[in-house]
């Protein structure tokens, strides 16, 4: 925080007056800091996302479980005329 803080302070002074360390040098410790802090912030945002993920993977495997059993229960106890009847609405389904 000390190197930020001098770095701030560097940047907002005239050329003239600033430190006799070349701006480069400046510039790449200013960029060294960020980058490390974009990286810490990236990967906490990263496993959030991933976990949100998982999450939401398990939840489309369990539905589509309960679905497929649902549509076996739906075969079994409904008569045949019925499921002809429903045949294309469950295909529609199905394709999506």
């Amino acid at each position: 925080q000390f190197i930020e803080l001098h770095l701030e302070t560097a940047n907002r002074l005239q050329p003239s007056d600033r430190p006799s360390l070349p701006r480069g040098k400046l510039i790449n410790y200013s960029w060294m800091f960020d980058w490390q802090r974009l990286n810490d912030r990236s990967s906490r945002e990263l496993n959030s996302v991933a976990s949100e993920l998982a999450g939401r993977q398990e939840e489309s495997e369990h539905s589509h479980k309960n679905l497929l059993e649902l549509s076996r229960e739906f075969k079994r106890n409904v008569p045949e005329e019925v499921r002809e009847m429903v045949a294309p609405v469950l295909k529609s389904f199905q394709n999506q």
